[in-house]
């Protein structure tokens, strides 16, 4: 909820300061960026979750 919060700030922001084109290149790496997270955050957890198994 919250990355998509910022998004939408982020935006706004592009959108206010910058020509359509800069905003949707900035876009785009914000989206790639924003991908890359969420598979880290799912390693994150799935290493958590083997950590876990592996001390029960």
């Amino acid at each position: 909820h919250k990355i998509g919060m910022l998004y939408n700030e982020a935006v706004k922001i592009l959108n206010t300061y910058h020509s359509v084109a800069t905003a949707q290149q900035l876009l785009s790496k914000l989206e790639t960026y924003s991908q890359l997270l969420i598979r880290l955050q799912q390693q994150a957890v799935q290493l958590t979750k083997n950590l876990e198994s592996r001390h029960e």
